[in-house]
């Protein structure tokens, strides 16, 4: 609970959990171009599937959100 907290504020954490409370659900895709529009990346040759494992697995850990691998989407966690 407390990491869940922490991270609320954090990025690129808080874009997906804003993305997520919007939404309801969204794709890696609409994550990586919501965050490419918030300028944070800032290296051009960063390694995008390698960001997008670290994000989901400490969103996972957190247990911040619910992910469903087979659609490939994130789901706001329902409490």
């Amino acid at each position: 609970l407390m990491l869940r907290e922490a991270i609320k504020n954090i990025e690129p954490f808080a874009t997906a959990l804003r993305l997520a409370h919007k939404t309801g659900e969204f794709t890696k895709e609409e994550l990586i171009n919501e965050l490419d529009d918030k300028k944070f990346f800032e290296e051009e040759s960063l390694d995008i599937e390698q960001f997008y494992s670290f994000i989901l697995e400490w969103l996972l850990y957190a247990e911040a959100i619910h992910y469903k691998g087979e659609e490939k989407k994130f789901y706001k966690k329902k409490h």
